[in-house]
């Protein structure tokens, strides 16, 4: 199985943290998300499940959010990391 994990650099998750309606579900820092999320795709890779890394843009992140009618949560960001890694491999194919 193949699943999609959000990946920010460090100002694009400053920014994604101020523009979502759940920030106190996010790490405090940008370091501290950075360890967990490569701690998540360990723990993922080891259990048999593949975990792409899907660069996130903030902005592009908020406009889907809009377009799709949608907060910019944790639901969100996942579905968009899903969207995205599902458009990469439609160029590909």
């Amino acid at each position: 199985m193949n699943i999609a994990i959000a990946w920010y650099q460090k100002d694009e998750w400053e920014k994604m943290k101020a523009l979502s309606v759940d920030p106190d579900d996010l790490d405090d820092d940008y370091e501290s998300w950075k360890i967990n999320a490569n701690t998540l795709i360990a723990t993922l890779r080891e259990s048999g499940v593949i975990a792409q890394k899907v660069s996130v843009k903030a902005d592009r992140l908020l406009q889907w959010c809009q377009q799709q009618g949608k907060p910019l949560n944790g639901e969100a960001r996942s579905g968009y990391a899903a969207f995205l890694l599902e458009q990469r491999h439609n160029r590909k194919s």
